[in-house]
């Protein structure tokens, strides 16, 4: 059971690493965070669900825009798994406790 923590918390600490990677990008280009859909830095082209999926979309994608071939830094899925990772770690140590 305590693996089906950890499993939640790494999964709950990709999507918050998917959200860091957002607000990285747009805060300095004084760019919402919580409006408009995510895009491709060099073409601008509107991403599509499966393009957000965190770590495997890039993967997937091998590094590359569905739409333009641009590459994509690798700095996204590393700051995602990163996250992941320091997320799955909280829970095996702390458990799904609420004191």
């Amino acid at each position: 059971m305590e693996w089906l923590i950890v499993l939640f918390f790494f999964l709950f600490g990709l999507v918050i690493g998917s959200y860091l990677n957002v607000a990285i990008y747009r805060l300095p280009l004084r760019l919402s965070t919580a409006k408009g859909r995510s895009f491709c830095p060099q073409c601008h082209h509107t991403l599509s669900a499966m393009d957000l999926i965190p770590v495997l979309s890039w993967l997937g994608l091998r590094g590359k825009c569905r739409y333009c071939h641009a590459p994509i830094s690798p700095r996204y899925p590393l700051i995602e798994s990163l996250t992941g990772i320091l997320y799955a770690l909280c829970g095996f140590y702390y458990g799904a406790t609420f004191s």
